[in-house]
C-alpha cells in the first residue's frame, strides 16, 4: 500500500481541483508531479464551475479530464461523499496522470475498490477549500487528508 500512498502522492500534486474554486489567474499549462518526471496537464476547475452549478463530481464530469478519477471515485463508494457538505478539495490526477501508473496497477486497485483504492482516494481530498494559488504559497506546508494521513505539498 506504501508503493501505491507515494506514487499517488506524487500524481496528486499534478492537479489539485476544487468545487468551490474562484477565477483563478493560474494559466500554466503543467505543473510537475512532486519531484517525479512525469508532468501531468493542469485543467483550471474555474471554467467548469461557472458551467456547472454543481458538487465537485459534477465538476470534474464538467471538465472532462477525469473520467478514471470518476471510475475510481464511483467503484470505491465515494461519489455520495464528494457530492455531500463541503467544501473539498481532491488533488486530482487527470486521465494523462493515471496512464503513467504502472500496467495493471489500476486494475489490481479497482478489484478492491473499498480497501486500498479507497485509501489512495481519501488521501487526494482534504476538507475544505485549497486553491491553486495557494497551493503554490505552501511549499513544505502540511494538510491532513480525510484518510488522517499529511501530505507535504
Amino acid at each position: 500500500m506504501k508503493k501505491y500512498l507515494a506514487a499517488a502522492g506524487a500524481v496528486a500534486l499534478a492537479v489539485s481541483l476544487s468545487a468551490c474554486s474562484d477565477d483563478s489567474d493560474d494559466d500554466s499549462a503543467t505543473s510537475t508531479a512532486a519531484e517525479t518526471s512525469e508532468a501531468a496537464e493542469y485543467t483550471d476547475p474555474s471554467a467548469a464551475a461557472e458551467q456547472t452549478e454543481g458538487d465537485i463530481v459534477d465538476t470534474a464530469e464538467s471538465a472532462g479530464d477525469f473520467t478514471t478519477l470518476l471510475t475510481a471515485v464511483k467503484a470505491a463508494g465515494l461519489e455520495d461523499t464528494l457530492r455531500g457538505d463541503g467544501p473539498f478539495t481532491v488533488f486530482a490526477p487527470t486521465d494523462e496522470a493515471f496512464s503513467a501508473l504502472p500496467a495493471n496497477a489500476l486494475d489490481d486497485l479497482l478489484a478492491d475498490p473499498t480497501g486500498t483504492l479507497a485509501d489512495i482516494l481519501k488521501y487526494h481530498v482534504v476538507e475544505g477549500e485549497v486553491l491553486a494559488d495557494d497551493i503554490a504559497d505552501m511549499d513544505g506546508d502540511t494538510v491532513t487528508t480525510v484518510l488522517g494521513e499529511d501530505l507535504t505539498v
